[in-house]
């Protein structure tokens, strides 16, 4: 058995207090599968190199037996690896191959895994409760619920649902076609090059939805630039018509109570990771188109009627790395 304390990576937050939790060895064909993988990852991968260590790990790990708690032994075993910092991509293929619908990542390592929850599928939950590294959700379809830290680029090019609870870096949303919703912090430039829906309810950096594609930001909370959602200097490249601030957005009858009660439905995620399933499979097999509907239909109850909306259901952008 692994045991958590023994090691430097600490869980940022769970149900079992960290000193008490245990991790089985993984199994030795997923170990060594594992550790071959890594010691092949190229040292200066280049986008090629990624597609096809992702694609690599997809394989590889098809048809093997392991558990999601494996997933996590895995980083304890091989944490001195100083190519840890790539396993994202294995643990994507893994989950993504794996049947649990419901995946909770709590570690902080030293050095965050970039590309978590890659093109992570469409009915499965990625629940975050450590720490992420740039580039996660990347052209995902699944749902991501943060609860931590995640860096830069969070759920570029995803048609799936982004609940953020915790912090997401700069770039978050960028050429997204789901639908994101910041409860927490995001830094800068929020949604940029969109085109599905952005809802800032939370604290964003400047540039919220700058140069926004045929998405629609809708900014119940104004970020940081004196009470305008886009800083001044972006608003020439941005198409305005397509940014509504806290003004526009309260006459939007029944918007604030739709998405608060979004915010407190899924909230059960942060103590009780399996109930969030029955809240996801209210919203049917794809969440974000879900949402989009739904406010759409309030944005047209409310006088909005001179948007093409069907863009939003058209653009399925596809961005890697």
């Amino acid at each position: 058995m692994l045991e958590q304390m023994a090691y430097k990576m600490q869980p940022a937050g769970h149900e079992e207090p960290p000193q008490k939790r245990k991790y089985e060895e993984p199994g030795r064909k997923f170990s060594e599968t594992f550790e071959k993988w890594l010691k092949e990852f190229p040292q200066k991968a280049e986008y090629k190199d990624r597609v096809a260590a992702y694609n690599k790990a997809l394989r590889q790990t098809k048809h093997l037996d392991y558990t999601i708690y494996e997933c996590s032994s895995l980083l304890l075993k091989y944490q001195e690896n100083e190519r840890l910092n790539h396993a994202g991509l294995f643990l994507s293929a893994a989950y993504n191959n794996h049947k649990d619908r419901v995946i909770v990542y709590d570690f902080t390592p030293e050095h965050p895994l970039i590309h978590l929850g890659h093109q992570f599928v469409q009915h499965k939950v990625l629940i975050n409760k450590g720490n992420a590294g740039y580039s996660a959700l990347q052209s995902g379809k699944g749902c991501l619920m943060n609860f931590a830290d995640i860096d830069d680029d969070c759920g570029s090019g995803c048609s799936g649902l982004i609940l953020n609870y915790g912090k997401i870096g700069s770039n978050s949303g960028a050429l997204l076609s789901g639908a994101l919703i910041n409860f927490g912090e995001a830094d800068w430039q929020l949604g940029q090059f969109a085109e599905g829906i952005i809802i800032n309810c939370g604290k964003a950096g400047k540039e919220l939805g700058s140069s926004i594609g045929k998405g629609i930001v809708l900014a119940l909370e104004n970020a940081e630039s004196h009470g305008d959602p886009i800083y001044k200097g972006m608003k020439q490249q941005t198409d305005m018509s397509r940014i509504f601030d806290e003004k526009k957005c309260k006459k939007i009858e029944g918007l604030a109570e739709y998405v608060e009660n979004i915010r407190k439905e899924f909230e059960v995620a942060r103590t009780d990771s399996k109930a969030v399933l029955n809240v996801l499979d209210k919203y049917g097999a794809d969440p974000a188109s879900k949402i989009k509907h739904d406010i759409i239909a309030l944005m047209k109850r409310s006088g909005y009627t001179d948007f093409d909306f069907k863009i939003l259901f058209k653009t399925k952008t596809n961005h890697s790395f």
